[in-house]
């Protein structure tokens, strides 16, 4: 059976807008449909993806607790500990704004380092379109295409 990815970027900022979308046929590495995949959008809350995915590339230990902080808004409550692994939990399944600021906030080197960090990874794997400016996805600037979500 052939493994077959759909990914959908709905980037409704009117009624009017149109999304994007692949269907991305990795055995055969073709696109099995395609519309508007090389425009980037902001991606939104698809931008904690990459927050997880420095975290992890970082080698942190994700027993450690850390405080809670920053100005984002979510569930977690701000000045307790909680280990990385839960705030990965709830960055990824409730969307946690304040788990994702928290995580950048604590990468080695701060929140300035955790973005080069994502950054660096982006080029070095060649997705030409994608930028990130924060680990929530709140800011417009976090862009990629449904190309490059594709690579990643």
């Amino acid at each position: 059976m052939k493994k077959l990815v759909i990914l959908f970027l709905m980037f409704v900022s009117n009624a009017y807008a149109q999304g994007a979308y692949v269907l991305f046929d990795y055995s055969a590495k073709m696109y099995a449909v395609r519309l508007d995949h090389s425009t980037p959008r902001s991606i939104a809350s698809i931008t904690k993806m990459f927050t997880a995915n420095t975290i992890l590339n970082s080698g942190v230990d994700l027993n450690e607790k850390i405080k809670i902080n920053g100005r984002s808004g979510g569930r977690v409550p701000p000045g307790v500990y909680m280990t990385r692994m839960d705030l990965m939990r709830a960055m990824i399944i409730s969307s946690d704004n304040r788990a994702a600021e928290t995580l950048a906030n604590h990468h080695p080197g701060g929140f300035a380092q955790f973005i080069k960090d994502t950054n660096e990874y982006i080029d070095r794997n060649l997705l030409y379109d994608t930028k990130i400016v924060d680990s929530t996805g709140l800011l417009a600037g976090n862009v990629s295409t449904a190309r490059d979500l594709v690579e990643f």
